[in-house]
């Protein structure tokens, strides 16, 4: 196991330098701890940062980052939690932390300026989140198990809304 942890590094630390030695002045760091991880990362453009943490077993992160100053932070904790993130445009900030077994999410920003968190802390819960436009935001929050979100925001300048699940939850939002 510590041959594989310090291989896991040694990888890691060669993506940073990888990442950080070309004319696109990009930063992708991806720790892994545990087994049976997946984990695909893919950027264009400049100056964004990718930090992707996996620990457990088997979990599953893909990330597409294209434009500038893009930055995103993923974190999955537990066992075979999946995600989807891909965001395209300037200055965008995509956070997600998922504890538990079982969560699923995708995650889409396209535009400029854009906020977008998710927290799932539980097991099996489900969300889709999608930002279309310029400054908006969004941060909701998945909390217990079996939850189901779809939140889209299609325009410029939208207000945030609070979002939380309990339990048991099935929530859609579509708002322009």
């Amino acid at each position: 196991m510590k041959a594989i942890l310090l291989l896991t590094h040694i990888i890691a630390a060669s993506l940073i330098i990888a990442a950080s030695a070309g004319a696109s002045d990009n930063l992708a760091v991806i720790e892994q701890v545990g087994d049976g991880h997946d984990a695909r990362l893919n950027q264009a453009g400049q100056a964004n940062e990718a930090r992707l943490t996996q620990e457990g077993y088997g979990h599953q992160i893909e990330l597409d980052q294209i434009g500038l100053e893009n930055i995103s932070d993923i974190k999955h904790l537990g066992e075979f939690n999946q995600g989807m993130a891909a965001q395209e445009g300037i200055g965008n900030r995509l956070y997600q932390k998922t504890r538990g077994s079982e969560n699923r999410s995708a995650m889409v920003q396209h535009g400029n300026d854009n906020d977008m968190s998710l927290h799932q802390h539980g097991n099996a819960n489900e969300a889709q989140l999608g930002q279309y436009g310029d400054k908006n935001t969004m941060a909701p929050q998945q909390i217990g198990d079996n939850n189901r979100l779809t939140y889209t925001q299609e325009g410029s300048n939208l207000p945030a809304l609070e979002v939380r699940q309990e339990g048991g939850d099935t929530t859609e939002i579509h708002q322009r």
